[in-house]
């Protein structure tokens, strides 16, 4: 086994430290830390694992090789296989994911000295901010922070203190989904149930916080389809299989465009000035919607999304678009004139006013799918980031190149466009 692996620093009470394996967690992703840990010992690796997270050891487990991962299960005690065993039970990314086991849960009818009784027997391994208050079956009915409890008379009923209305939150929701504006990280700690509103474990806000800034982080890397794990260190080949099947989508919606340059290939013939303002066109109809869809994802990550909200923001946006359509329609059109009387084109005019108005139109259309795209598939259940920016640039790519050489077909054949007097 490999003896040059970095020792692992603990805290001397148990806790968490800010470690070699937690940091080599956070710099190499899991798929890096498996590959660096599987030579390490059996030992070496559970003492490694014990240190991260629950999702962050299974996530580990789940890429090493199976002979090493049967001999660390077997060794690994009975806490730490717990931990992971229930982390097991939720899906990536959801609440569960990140929870950890509610150390004070009874029954309404207990009393205060109860309580404080069973607090005082359980080691000292953290802070104790909430007790959860249960009725038979493990379903959540009240909760009663430590401070209310010591307190309280200790021959007092739970149930009569207890806060009805506790902090909880579903096992199963994803991370992404919390609306930071609704959920305002009021409590430090949150209930988690399962569905059927039973108590299996608790989440700090702290944990909560950790998992919408590791997902937001990953954004900006789904939107062009790079995985959310990938790293520097991370092999080529495994980076490859993440990336291309993107790649490969976004090949395949470039054709749809390119069709319509098919479609109107005589006007591109007889005016080559229009397929030159074809990516002038492109560009800036998606600079002007990554914009608006920016400003909507950041507005779904805060929570504050509504539909009336929606419907101002798409009134906003076309009005900016037909503003920054217009004005930079104006440069796109007068860049067009002179290059088409530089070259001699008698059909100047028209082509400038072709450009302008494509431009006018293109940019309001892309301000405007930039607002309603990651809106849109958010309600119908698909991750804004993953698919906003390619429907995106398929929409933007296909209006652009349909105005640009439909507008310019029909003032083509109509002879020129006077300008207003």
């Amino acid at each position: 086994m490999n003896e040059s692996a970095p020792a692992l620093s603990t805290h001397p009470h148990g806790a968490s430290a800010i470690s070699d394996a937690q940091r080599l967690f956070l710099q190499e992703g899991a798929a890096g830390f498996a590959d660096m840990v599987e030579t390490w010992r059996v030992e070496r690796i559970i003492a490694a694992l014990g240190e991260l997270e629950a999702v962050g050891a299974v996530e580990v487990l789940d890429r090493l090789p199976e002979a090493t991962l049967i001999a660390v299960t077997e060794e690994m005690d009975a806490r730490l296989l717990w931990r992971i065993t229930n982390t097991r039970l939720y899906p990536s990314g959801s609440v569960g994911r990140t929870m950890a086991s509610a150390r004070v849960a009874m029954r309404p009818e207990h009393l205060v000295e109860d309580a404080v009784e069973q607090v005082r027997s359980l080691e000292s391994s953290g802070p104790i901010i909430n007790i959860w208050i249960a009725r038979q079956g493990g379903v959540l009915v009240g909760s009663i922070a430590m401070s209310h409890l010591l307190v309280a008379d200790p021959k007092a009923e739970l149930g009569s203190i207890m806060n009805h209305h506790p902090p909880a939150l579903p096992a199963s929701m994803q991370l992404a989904t919390l609306e930071v504006a609704s959920l305002g990280f009021l409590h430090p700690v949150y209930a988690v149930l399962d569905d059927s509103q039973r108590l299996v474990g608790v989440v700090r806000s702290g944990a909560l916080v950790s998992g919408l800034f590791e997902g937001l982080s990953a954004r900006p890397g789904r939107v062009l389809g790079v995985d959310s794990e990938e790293r520097i260190s991370t092999p080529a080949r495994i980076g490859l299989r993440t990336r291309l099947p993107w790649l490969t989508i976004n090949l395949f919606t470039c054709f749809v465009p390119a069709l319509v340059v098919v479609a109107y290939s005589e006007e591109v013939r007889q005016h080559a000035l229009l397929a030159a303002f074809i990516p002038i066109l492109i560009g800036q109809s998606i600079n002007a919607g990554g914009q608006s869809l920016a400003i909507m994802m950041r507005t779904i990550a805060l929570g504050e999304v509504e539909k009336d909200r929606l419907l101002r923001s798409l009134s906003k946006e076309v009005r900016m678009g037909v503003a920054s359509g217009g004005a930079t329609g104006l440069l796109a059109a007068l860049a067009m004139w002179l290059a088409a009387s530089a070259t001699g084109d008698d059909r100047a005019l028209p082509l400038a006013w072709t450009v302008m108005l494509a431009m006018l139109g293109a940019c309001v259309v892309g301000s405007s799918v930039g607002t309603a795209v990651p809106w849109l598939a958010r309600r119908w259940g698909f991750d804004p980031s993953m698919v906003s920016h390619i429907v995106l640039t398929t929409i933007t790519d296909l209006v652009s190149i349909t105005l640009l050489l439909g507008i310019g077909s029909l003032l083509l054949s109509h002879g020129a466009v006077p300008l207003p007097s």
